[in-house]
């Protein structure tokens, strides 16, 4: 889901030579990809374990997937904001989608760093590695989510005007 954000982005380097509708569509395409296999994973994880989000690593996943619910609908009254102007100003739903979008992508990111630390990854991996993975992970959070959160300043900043 990085990348689908990061299509979107003007500092990444291949989605400079797309159009801004290409861009806008491999970056639905993509998050479509991503929200599928989060399904997936959810629904795997559900019936084979017998306790669920008890942990924080599953609370903040579940988090993120109900969070994820309401990107996934905001997405789309982005992408009809101009036939959708006469129930809200489009600068507003971009707004929120954009808001919901940071929200879930660092609840998801964290999820993630904390899954590193489940027991059948410290089987196989030392610490060492789980900690190099988790700084990388901190480092793809703050490149990946620089651009999302300027543009939330900016779009806050004009409903306000």
């Amino acid at each position: 889901m990085s990348e689908a954000i990061m299509v979107l982005s003007e500092e990444n380097v291949w989605s400079r030579i797309i159009s801004r509708r290409t861009g806008n569509h491999l970056h639905w395409y993509l998050q479509c990809l991503g929200t599928s296999f989060n399904i997936a994973g959810i629904v795997v994880l559900f019936k084979s374990h017998e306790t669920h989000f008890k942990s924080i690593h599953g609370i903040l996943g579940i988090s993120s997937a109900a969070i994820l619910s309401f990107l996934s609908l905001s997405g789309f009254t982005v992408l009809f904001s101009v036939k959708l102007n006469n129930l809200m100003r489009p600068i507003v739903s971009k707004c929120i989608h954009n808001f919901l979008g940071i929200t879930c992508y660092i609840l998801g990111m964290i999820a993630l760093c904390f899954g590193y630390r489940k027991k059948w990854i410290l089987k196989y991996a030392d610490s060492g590695l789980i900690n190099l993975g988790t700084i990388l992970t901190g480092i793809i959070i703050f490149i990946t989510i620089m651009r999302p959160v300027r543009s939330l300043v900016n779009q806050i900043k004009s409903i306000s005007y």
